[in-house]
């Protein structure tokens, strides 16, 4: 010791002191290396079994106890003891012998005297020997031996441990740090540990009522095999476990569907889990959805209709005074809600929990919103929006579309017109006005109706017989559509069109210069076809007759039977029908027969049609005879073999009617118009030879104009290249029509040698004067812009060609004559003037096949202006009528009894646009007598061609 004590309680104070700082010491040690192993082992207790919070809560409080225990019993272990001021002098003289144990016998001494117990002892004595032990323990240096022998063991194990520990927390500094905070806040949201880290996004939210939530969770570290996405309540409870999708990249997903109270959300794997996140709703209702429903007025004729609202189509359209309901969908449960359309509010109704409705009608043009309360009194935040907007109700559009053009007809041709009307809303009312030789309007109400329809096709027809009409007369007639709108109807008028009255002469006239061979053969071939129908039809009943009665003959069949009942009824039927369509056919045939023909030989197809017609009455008493028969069997089953017999001869004779007693004029007729329709092919490509001609002569023409420019300009190259290029369709139709002459020629070679022979002649003449590769080369210089080269070549094509215009002629010539005296020798018809009838129409440029040759034939340059169109109404009954739209090859034959339907309109698809009428036609027919008509229309093709010529 190297502090002087004065008395002995003193020293051995002090000894106590410096003993309990050295049993405090190692119980320090002890309780630390104990806590580093005891907190050691609840981690990793808890990193095998995944402690719960309370578990982990046991296991602190576990580790204080056992902390808290191991410190005071260490310390009352090491302290206890019967006498300390000896334990301790003992501990002192155990190191130091010097003291002879002194240290123990003052301890005595004084205890004694503080007892009093000083009886043959001298006091004085003992109180020197104190000091003396006092004294000596003084000058003591050397207390270790008041250290506890496992002192230095304990401090060894606890370096150890602390070294393990930094060591593990090195390697495992992941667990190591996962486990701390477990363990001091065991009830906090701290995973256990995982080498996959798992980033939950979104890491917590807010949304609204019944919104969906897509999470996502992206994996780092290893890959896990499976993700599921844990949803509890706010209690605890486990709402759903869904297994979470891959998209690839370590990212998973998975939608939480209509959320509609606060959710609790981790990712879970394989011994681990994300975080804890909290889906909080918004109470502010939202908007989902918008239907409106259209209930629109009466007189509009629409269907109620419904259509959702979005944030890219909000407009609501309708007519003036439709009604509107609303219905808005929330994503809350709804208490009321708010319509505002313009300066008007609107209180909506409950329909379902989130649902509310308001309706209200259509004023004018604005705007609305629309606004939800829900049953927490929270108003929606983001209102509904749109426009409002009225529809106009247009006025109606007619138009008469069939003949749809102005029109030429004889007498007594029957007019077929078709007019066609439609409105936004409905058609109440179509009328047709109709005036004769400028007389005040008649009009006549074709349709007229209470429901008004939206789309209305309605036909009327003009029988010209029962009018009294004679050549130059004329009919105005228009059409006009009235629409429904109430107390103002809207009245809209057709284009007026002109209906001219000609001669039949003049009527014929007109037709040769429009038909073609092809025409004439395709009108009677269509006449015949129809017919021979017929006789197929017939064929079929007589043989299914005649095999039921075969049936019943051989007893295979029981003509008292339903089913044979039946059949009989059917062949009655079938029978009877077929009649009813030959005596169809037989009127139409007579009614044909009569009408004016076209051509010279259609006088004896008209007696042929005549005659047909009579065969076919006879054909059609037959043929009901035949069903009188069968329906008799049918009747009378005991007798309906008989019956059917003599079904089967009456069918026989109507089969002769038909057949045998027409075949050879059929095949006439057939034979007739073919050969004719050969001969006409070859009177085409002679004409387009001739038209083919013309067009080299003025390209010619053209060419010497600039043939002696040498430095062309832009503007003379560019007219250049545009002959070059009419150039190079000449060449090409001569090509064309050099393979069309073989073609035709090989097709009546045999009835036609000679003319064949010509034809081939043509063609050879075409080849070998080199035509083509004149214009071949005159095209290259005129593409090259040298005029200069070009114009021999071309001039000298032409010359080749006019070489041929002759022999080309007397060709065409030659073989009319000999179609001619064939049809009259061989065929006994009388052909009359037919070939030239037919070659009008080429004459007026409009031989088939022509194209560029039929533009150019009369000096034109390919374009052009156009006659106004024309229908022609003749006597025809089969429903055809010629319409010619102005051009050389712009004829063609439609029926006026099908014309093309037209699809309804939608009301509400938009706006139609009005189509200004007039009442009469700017179109004049000047008629005074017989011919001015054709005479008026030839000047119209004249001055056609002439503006053609004047183009260049």
């Amino acid at each position: 010791m190297n502090e002087t004590t004065t008395s002995l309680a003193e020293t051995l104070a002090y000894l106590d002191a410096a003993r309990r700082r050295r049993v405090r010491r190692l119980a320090l040690v002890r309780t630390l290396w104990v806590g580093f192993v005891f907190s050691a082992l609840c981690f990793y207790l808890d990193a095998v079994a995944a402690l719960s919070g309370h578990q982990r809560l046991t296991l602190i409080s576990a580790f204080g106890v056992v902390i808290a225990a191991t410190y005071v019993l260490t310390r009352i272990y090491l302290n206890r003891t019967g006498c300390r001021e000896k334990m301790l002098a003992r501990l002192i003289e155990s190191e130091h012998p010097e003291m002879n144990n002194e240290l123990v016998n003052a301890i005595d001494f004084d205890q004694r005297i503080k007892d009093q117990e000083t009886q043959n002892v001298s006091v004085p004595l003992m109180k020197r020997g104190i000091d003396l032990a006092v004294n000596k323990l003084d000058r003591v240096e050397n207390l270790d031996s008041l250290e506890l022998p496992t002192m230095r063991a304990e401090s060894r194990i606890l370096k150890g441990v602390l070294a393990t520990w930094v060591l593990l927390a090195a390697i495992f500094y992941g667990w190591f740090f996962a486990e701390i905070p477990r363990f001091l806040d065991p009830f906090g949201d701290h995973p256990r540990y995982n080498p996959t880290k798992l980033i939950v996004d979104p890491a917590g939210t807010i949304v609204d009522y019944g919104q969906d939530l897509t999470i996502t969770v992206t994996a780092k570290g290893p890959m896990p095999k499976a993700v599921t996405l844990v949803a509890v309540n706010p209690a605890g409870e486990v709402l759903s476990e869904a297994g979470m999708l891959d998209s690839g990249d370590g990212t998973f997903f998975q939608t939480i569907e209509n959320i509609r109270s606060e959710i609790i959300y981790h990712a879970a794997i394989e011994r681990g889990r994300s975080k804890y996140y909290r889906i909080e709703l918004s109470r502010i209702p939202r908007i989902e959805s918008v239907l409106a429903h259209y209930r629109y007025p009466d007189y509009t004729g629409i269907s109620e209709k419904t259509r959702a609202l979005t944030d890219k189509e909000s407009t609501l359209k309708g007519y003036r005074g439709t009604q509107v309901t609303m219905a808005m969908q929330s994503n809350r449960p709804l208490k009321t809600g708010t319509v505002t359309v313009g300066n008007r509010q609107y209180q909506c109704r409950i329909e379902n929990e989130n649902t509310v409705k308001a309706t209200f009608p259509l004023v004018e043009d604005g705007k609305f919103s629309v606004i939800v309360t829900d049953i927490e009194g929270n108003n929606s935040t983001d209102p509904f929006a749109g426009k409002v907007k009225l529809i106009a109700d247009n006025k109606p559009y007619v138009s008469i579309v069939s003949p749809g053009m102005n029109s030429l007809a004889i007498p007594t041709a029957i007019v077929p017109l078709v007019i066609e009307a439609q409105d936004d809303l409905g058609i109440q009312n179509v009328s047709i006005f109709r005036s004769h030789n400028e007389s005040d309007d008649a009009r006549k109400a074709l349709y007229d109706v209470n429901e008004a329809e939206g789309y209305v096709r309605v036909a009327e027809t003009l029988d010209l017989g029962d009018l009294g009409l004679r050549p130059g007369d004329t009919i105005d007639y228009y059409a006009t559509a009235t629409d429904s709108l109430p107390q103002a109807p809207q009245t809209a008028a057709s284009e007026s069109f002109k209906l001219q009255i000609i001669s039949e002469e003049e009527y014929a006239r007109f037709m040769q210069s429009q038909m073609t061979a092809k025409d004439l053969r395709l009108k009677y071939d269509n006449m015949l076809a129809k017919m021979e129908e017929l006789l197929k039809a017939q064929q079929q009943l007589h043989s299914e007759t005649s095999d039921l009665k075969q049936q019943i003959q051989e007893n295979k069949a029981d003509p008292n039977s339903q089913s044979i009942k039946d059949r009989l009824a059917e062949l009655a039927q079938k029978q009877a029908e077929l009649g009813d369509k030959t005596r169809s056919l037989s009127a139409k045939l007579q009614q044909e027969s009569k009408t004016p023909p076209v051509f010279d030989i259609e006088k004896d197809f008209k007696k042929a049609l005549s005659e047909f017609a009579k065969h076919l009455d006879n054909a059609k008493g037959h043929m009901n005879a035949g069903a009188d028969k069968i329906k008799e069997g049918s009747d009378s089953p005991g007798n309906c073999p008989g019956s059917l017999a003599q079904a089967g001869v009456e069918q026989e004779k109507a089969l002769k009617e038909l057949g045998q007693q027409t075949q050879e004029l059929r095949d006439t007729i057939r034979q007739a118009n073919s050969e004719i329709e050969k001969m006409f092919n070859l009177m085409a490509d002679v004409e387009t030879f001739k038209q083919l001609y013309l067009a080299q002569k003025h390209l010619t023409r053209q060419t010497r104009s600039l043939s002696n420019v040498t430095t062309p300009d832009f503007d003379t190259r560019v007219r250049l290249k545009e002959l070059a290029e009419n150039e190079a369709l000449i060449k090409d139709e001569l090509n064309e029509l050099k393979e069309k002459l073989r073609e035709h020629a090989a097709q009546i070679e045999k009835e036609y040698p000679k003319v064949a022979g010509d034809a081939y002649v043509i063609a050879r003449e075409i080849e070998r004067r080199n035509i083509a590769e004149l214009m071949q080369e005159g095209e290259d210089f005129l593409d090259d812009g040298n005029g200069q080269e070009a114009y021999p070549k071309v001039h000298e094509a032409y010359a080749m060609m006019h070489a041929m215009i002759s022999f080309c002629e007397s060709a065409g010539g030659k073989g009319c004559k000999q179609c001619e005296f064939r049809l009259k020798i061989q065929m006994m018809l009388n052909p009359g003037n037919t070939m030239d009838q037919l070659a009008q129409g080429l004459n007026m440029g409009g031989s088939p096949g022509m194209g560029f040759a039929g533009a150019m034939g009369r000096g034109a340059s390919g374009t052009g202006g156009g006659q106004s169109n024309l229908a022609m109404f003749g006597g025809d009954t089969f429903g055809e009528n010629l319409v010619s739209d102005g051009s050389m090859m712009g004829t063609k034959r439609v029926n006026a009894e099908t014309v093309e339907g037209h699809r309804q309109p939608d009301p509400l698809a938009g706006n139609i646009e009005e189509l200004s009428a007039q009442k009469k036609s700017n179109a004049e027919f000047e008629v005074e007598g017989q011919g001015r008509m054709m005479a008026e229309y030839n000047r119209l093709i004249e001055a056609y061609f002439q503006r053609l010529a004047e183009d260049k």
